[in-house]
């Protein structure tokens, strides 16, 4: 076998493999293969674990069908039916590092000197967010954009760089003096051309000295913002005005298919009653403390329903899977089920109040079996008035 048929395989096997996370410690390669052959047939599964033998909630699944694979797709955010949590499935990221790796080598042969090269930008230290849309978004007032590619690894998590390539050498050039250095969502660009090594600081200093440099492409604060809908089309508009040129059309933010109307959580103000059914409504939202370390989870699910399809210890299949997938935004050091409120709340005190802050940021508004989730600081009296046995953490 020559080295391209054997790169080509390897390419094609990649193809068929779908990463899956968010899943919870019972799960094992048996029950992922189950889960996945309601779909179509599983040739392999992959789970990386540590030396004690615990996976680390994720696993690569090798379809035997490259068809089955948009199938596959579909399950993503979807909760299974061996876990509480919805599951994250992605396609795999090879087609498009092989392709970005092939160019590069072609650019590392011709020098990086060339017209193709020139029309090529380097885009380093951005922000792990931030998708191939949105620099297409991002660098649009610029010029034609051919194509943007966010470098991924393996488990396809950005590296923090990305491949921009415009369709002339001069939209090219005004995208790089007008973005180097330019702060989006809270991370400074660093840009050049590709093959001309690493971006230096000279248009970043310039374009501190004329002002250009000293604003930032987020809605304030210092960590930036996350990238929802909303949060793109104001960094678009911002960058609209500032570089003088009229931001793109966003497109239509696509709908959730045969999911109810729900009214997000009441900030400020009245709002009209939207009729929906009681198992869908999201929690009555208890009143706004200051962020702390203490936070309630509420509307993940029916007491009632639980205790009579699960047994009587529910709620400590619940609490695990809980403090596990909170854990990836802070440190959980208390955890609590409430089996009574039918509104269906989690307690959970944090050793910090960062985690609290990226677990709301990160949970509030998601759907989890049809249901949106609501989430609440609290202050330290109102948590212990529903948990005295936290005393000693809060």
């Amino acid at each position: 076998m020559t080295p391209e048929e054997r790169q080509l395989m390897e390419l094609e096997r990649d193809q068929r493999t779908v990463f899956v996370s968010q899943l919870v410690k019972k799960a094992d390669e048996t029950v992922i293969k189950k889960y996945f052959e309601n779909v179509g047939k599983v040739r392999n599964v992959i789970m990386i674990r540590d030396r004690k033998g615990r996976h680390k909630g994720f696993a690569y699944v090798e379809m035997d069908d490259l068809e089955d694979v948009p199938k596959v797709l579909m399950l993503h955010e979807v909760v299974p039916d061996f876990q509480k949590f919805s599951i994250v499935v992605k396609a795999s990221e090879a087609e498009k590092n092989f392709v970005a790796k092939r160019e590069a080598d072609e650019a590392k042969k011709t020098g990086g000197g060339n017209k193709r090269d020139r029309r090529r930008l380097y885009v380093g230290n951005l922000n792990s967010t931030i998708a191939d849309a949105d620099l297409l978004r991002l660098f649009a007032p610029f010029g034609d954009v051919e194509s943007a590619l966010v470098q991924r690894n393996e488990v396809g998590v950005s590296r923090g760089h990305a491949f921009v390539t415009f369709k002339e050498a001069k939209t090219a050039e005004l995208a790089l003096e007008g973005m180097n250095g330019v702060d989006v969502l809270g991370q400074p660009l660093r840009m050049n051309f590709v093959g001309e090594g690493p971006a230096g600081t000279a248009s970043a200093a310039d374009a501190a000295v004329s002002g250009k440099g000293n604003w930032r492409l987020d809605d304030g604060g210092d960590s930036g913002v996350t990238m929802n809908a909303s949060s793109r089309a104001a960094l678009m508009a911002k960058l609209g005005n500032r570089a003088g040129l009229p931001p793109p059309a966003m497109p239509p933010v696509p709908t959730m298919p045969a999911m109810p109307a729900i009214p997000a959580p009441v900030v400020a103000g009245p709002a009209p009653a939207v009729p929906m059914p009681a198992a869908q409504a999201p929690a009555a939202a208890p009143a706004q403390a200051a962020q702390t370390k203490l936070l309630i989870v509420m509307n993940m699910f029916d007491p009632a329903q639980e205790a009579s399809e699960a047994g009587p210890n529910w709620d400590q299949e619940i609490r695990e899977d809980v403090e596990q997938e909170v854990s990836k935004f802070g440190t959980p050091v208390y955890v609590q089920v409430d089996k009574v409120d039918p509104k269906g709340c989690v307690y959970i005190a944090f050793s910090e109040v960062q985690g609290a802050v990226k677990t709301s940021e990160g949970l509030n508004g998601r759907f989890f079996a049809g249901k949106q989730i609501v989430t609440q600081f609290l202050s330290p009296t109102a948590f212990l008035s529903k948990c005295p046995s936290a005393a000693a953490m809060v």
